[in-house]
């Protein structure tokens, strides 16, 4: 197996991301309008619902722009297609007739969907990692009919660290559900949440703004650091919020790491107003990615 898969994209994955995202934020509207409109603070279960679904879009959109390159068997890219698309939608509607309609035999149609997108996901963000999964994986890259593949290259070491930080922090999120949520408890301490949804959300976004780093074609020094940083601050934000939840240590702990984080985001913003420095490269469509 390579060090190095392809950036490309799957089609209907993509679709199904970008409406994914939009299901997401339509909710996100909906309490928006119902307060500005009607003045109704918005019930727990749009906050909840909203962010949860519009960032499971957006790590739908990540898997479709390396499932293309990834040596998986057929049948498993058409099981990623079916279960992406109907597990946030399941797991909505679900959602909503449990804590907005209280029927209680919905709840059940919860850890279902979530179990059935996460092992998705998971498996494959494994195999982009490198690992061999015997039963979904082949030995070549068997391009599909609605993908593309281009040339650029991405490491596979990038996925490693954000996928587990990114696991662990599900678990804290399955905790939280199966400890509180069911039993309609509040939340203790509070911060439990943070630990899950700032642990996922910057392992995500870690790494699209490597994803971005390599699409602008930065020089490898530059994109090697990069990778370092993801590596170092990801794990230390987890540790950080770890200690903040259990020690009750200051929440600079976690603060700290989380701000050497952010030198990614900053990094990608450089590079594609050209004050760090870009390979040449032969695309000629490379101007407008970085105007984008």
């Amino acid at each position: 197996m390579k060090d190095t898969i392809k950036l490309g994209v799957n089609i209907p994955l993509f679709v199904i991301g970008t409406l994914v995202v939009g299901f997401g934020a339509f909710i996100g509207i909906i309490g928006i309008w119902g307060y500005f409109a009607r003045g109704i603070i918005s019930p727990e279960w749009i906050k909840i619902s909203h962010g949860h679904i519009a960032w499971w879009g957006v790590l739908v959109l990540i898997a479709s722009v390396i499932l293309p390159s990834l040596n998986v068997k057929s049948w498993f890219k058409s099981i990623v297609l079916i279960g992406t698309a109907l597990a946030p939608l399941v797991w909505g509607v679900g959602f909503y007739l449990y804590y907005a309609r209280d029927i209680s035999a919905a709840m059940y149609l919860l850890p279902i969907s979530e179990a059935v997108l996460f092992i998705i996901l998971l498996a494959v963000a494994l195999v982009a990692s490198g690992f061999r999964l015997s039963f979904i994986t082949t030995e070549e890259v068997t391009k599909g009919r609605f993908e593309l593949i281009t040339n650029i290259e991405i490491p596979r070491r990038i996925f490693i660290v954000p996928t587990i930080v990114a696991i662990l922090g599900v678990l804290v999120g399955f905790y939280i559900t199966s400890t509180f949520r069911v039993a309609h408890k509040p939340i203790e301490p509070a911060a439990l949440v943070q630990f899950h949804t700032h642990t996922v959300i910057l392992s995500a976004s870690a790494v699209i703004m490597l994803l971005l780093l390599r699409i602008l074609n930065v020089e490898d020094r530059v994109f090697n650091i990069a990778v370092r940083i993801s590596q170092v601050a990801l794990p230390l934000v987890f540790l950080g919020l770890l200690l903040f939840n259990i020690a009750k240590i200051h929440s600079l702990v976690w603060v700290i790491p989380a701000g050497i984080y952010y030198l990614l985001p900053i990094a990608v913003f450089l590079a594609s107003i050209g004050l760090i420095k870009s390979k040449p490269v032969d695309i000629p469509y490379h101007p407008a990615m970085k105007t984008s």
